[in-house]
């Protein structure tokens, strides 16, 4: 590690690194794809993480220790139970945030999770997929 990270914290979480590729033109489309590919900048400030597609021939592979900004996001997600049991409804829950977060290159890092029974308004018949109402005849 080089002296100008020697003041990094190490992360004991270490999602994948993911492409910085830029695709269109907004700065925050980024191709995201796991990244096995460094480009070195002049410091590691501006060192960047490629995938095979984007890969340049003057990349070198990731190996050792990299200085990487980590984002923690705090949210709150609903989800809609798949039983009425709140330990079933709640772990299906999890399990499905987990695999999402997981395909876009994120770790799930669980604190808590919470569930209310609810009542939901009658769900509009417009929104009913090929021509089934979900209203029993």
């Amino acid at each position: 590690m080089s002296d100008s990270m020697a003041h990094l914290p190490l992360a004991s979480l270490c999602p994948p690194l993911r492409c910085y590729h830029q695709v269109g033109e907004l700065r925050t489309a980024t191709c995201s794809e796991l990244a096995f590919w460094k480009r070195p900048g002049s410091n590691w400030f501006a060192d960047a993480f490629f995938c095979d597609a984007h890969a340049e021939p003057t990349d070198v592979a990731i190996v050792g220790v990299q200085a990487v900004r980590r984002v923690h996001l705090t949210v709150d997600v609903y989800l809609a139970g798949t039983s009425i049991a709140a330990p079933l409804s709640q772990a299906e829950a999890l399990a499905r945030l987990g695999d999402a977060v997981a395909g876009i290159g994120g770790l799930l890092d669980t604190q808590r999770v919470l569930s209310t029974v609810v009542k939901y308004p009658a769900p509009a018949v417009e929104g009913a997929q090929n021509g089934v109402s979900g209203i029993p005849t």
